[in-house]
């Protein structure tokens, strides 16, 4: 088990909140993740976000949208190629048929 709850709360969240509170007012997009807990079934994490759309900051490569979503949950999917579901599903009834 791996629980960092009271090491962050007494060394970490104050200074992440000062952190955060300063990319805010510098206007720089930012986001920390502290993985505080995890007992083998769930983990628990504390971010800080200062994220550029909801502050009207257009962003050429917002990686750290991405970032947020993986905080959310999201799975990432490496780039690449773009497969057409229809080609893909042709192409597996071509190699079904060969193996007759």
């Amino acid at each position: 088990m791996y629980d960092r709850v009271n090491v962050y709360e007494k060394h970490i969240k104050k200074k992440a909140m000062e952190l955060n509170e300063l990319c805010q007012s510098l206007g720089i997009v930012s986001f920390m993740s502290f993985c505080v807990y995890d007992d083998n079934q769930n983990t628990e994490y504390k971010n800080f976000i200062y994220g550029s759309a909801s502050n009207g900051i257009k962003l050429s490569d917002d990686q750290i949208r991405g970032h947020i979503n993986v905080a959310n949950g999201f799975q990432t999917v490496p780039p690449g190629e773009t497969l057409d579901f229809d080609e893909y599903i042709g192409n597996q009834e071509v190699h079904k048929g060969e193996n007759k």
